[in-house]
């Protein structure tokens, strides 16, 4: 390739400096991200005849955030964590109220350089939508988390 001018010269400098210093602030596999906030979304429906009722939504934006609601007989917590094992990850238990046990239990992991990507059609967040059923009861509980 031939440079014509000295103009030519500066914006292939340029160019090229732009790529090195792009490069410089991607993170790493070891860096982290800054965690962007999460809101989760609860519903519980108590039969399946009665309509299904919203609870206040629950946000989450730093290490140790833990949130928690309770309906009649299951309760919902979402804890956002950030250790050397995980990494970044979002927590999500549903327990039954009745006895304490555990019905659910799911870990969405953080990707440390893309963070957090809304990926569910229907405003479904990152977690898309999710049911949980009591054992002993026609208790229903849908939720899902986004990403903000």
């Amino acid at each position: 390739m031939k440079i014509k001018s000295m103009r030519d010269q500066a914006v292939i400098l340029t160019t090229f400096l732009s790529l090195i210093l792009a490069g410089c602030n991607t993170p790493s596999s070891g860096d982290s991200i800054a965690f962007s906030s999460v809101d989760c979304h609860v519903f519980y429906r108590a039969t399946a005849g009665e309509g299904i009722s919203e609870s206040p939504t629950l946000s989450l934006s730093t290490d140790g955030d833990m949130e928690f609601v309770q309906f009649e007989d299951i309760g919902f917590r979402a804890v956002f964590l950030a250790d050397e094992f995980e990494g970044q990850s979002l927590s999500i238990v549903i327990t039954n109220m009745e006895n304490q046990q555990e019905l659910t239990r799911s870990l969405f992991q953080i990707d440390q350089e893309k963070g957090l990507s809304n990926q569910f059609i229907g405003g479904h967040g990152f977690t898309g939508l999710g049911y949980v059923f009591h054992p002993t009861s026609d208790t229903e509980l849908q939720y899902f988390c986004e990403a903000r």
